[in-house]
């Protein structure tokens, strides 16, 4: 039978050692979630001899999975993936932080195709590579995922679906503020990638990645606001006459996604971040359109905390 994505669905569980597989993949992502590519690689070489025109041989070298992942915002789990650690203080309603790391858990995705011979495949030693979460007016606050992983299995014997539990975050749980305690008014849209440059290591002996070290760390915003005053234009300047010689920068940048619940009820996810500067300012105008400023802001670190009922991180 020819599979429909309805019957396919997918979940994850954090690993104990790198691409050994997790003895609790019992995690969603989120709502709405796709698999927007799922593409290893064998990395085929043809080999060629004098006297032939044609390859002689092909042999497989380095095997490199990737795959992206799409969802709509929900539970915050996810984010242990893309900071590195997790702690918990209060006692309900609780608050999760997702702190800065120098290594980044690897995980295990399972992906079940429910045909009449079921494919169950599970990608092991998954790393977040880059991730971003993307607002804009009138729609719902999506998340993409792209993770490199080290090696994949195969069977036959499906598992249950896992369901997101938590409500979605749209753009009217979303707030962006510069410096925090500021907001800026009329954001349309806005995205902001969290890069991790994981570097998969290769040693002799195999083909199949054996760590995945992770680089440098990269935070960048892309945003569009209706124009209404020149405060990015000045921040951008580092001055309010024109470009400044030594362009400061803004101290902190915060957005925040609070769904407006009182206690228990509470669920925010908030994104702090500081070394705040602009890299560039566009205003492009059209007499039949109204004014749209863009921006792209890179960042210098981030702290990402999130309330809920919730006591511990899954």
């Amino acid at each position: 039978m020819t599979a429909p994505a309805t019957i396919s669905w997918l979940k994850y569980g954090w690993e104990t050692s790198f691409a050994a597989v997790s003895t609790s993949i019992d995690k969603a992502f989120g709502h709405g979630v796709r698999v927007s590519s799922l593409n290893p690689k064998n990395n085929m070489e043809k080999i060629y001899s004098c006297g032939h025109r044609n390859a002689q041989k092909i042999v497989p070298l380095k095997f490199e999975g990737s795959t992206s992942i799409e969802f709509v915002l929900s539970s915050p789990w996810f984010l242990k993936a893309v900071m590195g650690t997790t702690s918990v203080t209060g006692t309900g309603p609780y608050t999760h932080t997702f702190g800065e790391y120098d290594s980044i858990p690897s995980f295990t995705i399972e992906n079940d195709i429910a045909t009449n011979t079921a494919t169950v495949r599970k990608l092991l030693g998954c790393v977040a590579s880059n991730t971003v979460i993307s607002s804009a007016v009138g729609e719902k606050v999506t998340v993409r995922m792209d993770i490199d992983y080290a090696n994949e299995t195969k069977s036959s014997t499906t598992s249950s679906v896992v369901d997101e539990s938590f409500d979605v975050f749209t753009f009217a749980h979303g707030s962006v503020e510069m410096p925090n305690g500021t907001t800026i008014a009329d954001v349309q849209n806005f995205e902001i990638s969290f890069g991790n440059n994981p570097d998969l290591i290769w040693g002799h002996g195999s083909r199949f990645a054996q760590s995945a070290p992770v680089l440098n760390r990269a935070y960048d915003l892309k945003a569009s606001m209706a124009f209404e005053d020149n405060t990015m234009l000045e921040q951008f300047y580092g001055a309010s006459s024109g470009p400044s010689a030594d362009v400061s920068e803004a101290a902190t940048m915060e957005l925040t996604f609070d769904n407006g619940g009182a206690g228990t009820n509470q669920r925010q996810v908030n994104l702090l971040f500081a070394g705040v500067q602009l890299n560039d300012h566009n205003l492009p105008q059209d007499p039949l359109s109204r004014m749209v400023e863009d921006v792209t802001i890179p960042l210098e670190s981030a702290t990402v905390t999130a309330i809920n009922n919730t006591a511990t991180c899954p």
